[in-house]
């Protein structure tokens, strides 16, 4: 267990950051910086590839079909994450802040056609939720994680259920995202802060990562997550956004 924090927290502090390039024309500039943020996002996501690799193998009993499919349809989410961050690296403007909507979009569309088709997937979305590049990725990680949980206790034989994926950003620039399900809640002795597998390591791992505060809130008819970036940790209100 100490070794698997120990990769959790190392994967965690993976570097985020771009580094600067040297003075060329705009748009070789421009190629250089996509390539140099995706090789990053890339090799983040081979390193949450290669925990949730050593999470399954440290399990005593073989996964369900059904985890199977969650744990596919969360890498296919970043995968989809990266490839619209990469397009809009590559746009004819310079590579600036994101609305992480359309990011976010991508995280639950694989999940929308995937287990329990009966779940209903809920996006609401508002304009102007403005981040860095940088983040979109570790943001999509921490969403895709929550979305899986929240599919897992929110779908049953008897009512498949619904999931809430929603952000909006605030006056103050501050950007919320939160994901609602009407599950069974978490049991009365869980402690989200400290306990939990993998993934809620890596949920509170990313999020202190990013600068953002992290709650749950668990009653019998469900959890609602909530993540807030603050100003200073999310992109500067008012500047032009690639999509």
């Amino acid at each position: 267990m100490a070794r698997a924090r120990l990769q959790v927290d190392d994967f965690a502090r993976s570097d985020f950051e771009s580094d600067a390039t040297p003075a060329r024309s705009e748009r070789a500039v421009l190629v250089a910086e996509a390539d140099h943020r995706i090789a990053n996002h890339l090799a983040l996501l081979m390193g949450y590839i290669r925990l949730k690799t050593a999470d399954v193998d440290s399990q005593r009993n073989a996964p369900s079909r059904e985890s199977v499919h969650l744990l596919l349809d969360g890498v296919g989410a970043q995968i989809a994450a990266i490839a619209r961050l990469h397009r809009a690296l590559i746009s004819d403007s310079l590579p600036g802040p994101v609305d992480l909507g359309e990011h976010l979009h991508e995280v639950c569309a694989p999940f929308s056609r995937g287990l329990c088709g009966g779940v209903e997937i809920i996006e609401d979305f508002a304009p102007g939720c403005i981040v860095r590049p940088e983040q979109v990725l570790p943001l999509s990680q921490i969403a895709a994680e929550v979305v899986t949980n929240a599919v897992k206790h929110a779908c049953n034989d008897a009512d498949p259920g619904e999931v809430l994926v929603r952000c909006h950003s605030e006056m103050t620039g501050v950007v919320r995202v939160e994901v609602i399900d009407r599950g069974r809640g978490f049991p009365v002795d869980f402690d989200p802060e400290r306990d939990g597998g993998l993934g809620f390591s890596l949920v509170r791992g990313l999020s202190r990562k990013l600068g953002a505060r992290i709650a749950y809130e668990s009653t019998t008819g469900g959890v609602r997550f909530h993540l807030t970036l603050p100003l200073s940790a999310a992109a500067p209100a008012g500047l032009p956004t690639s999509m």
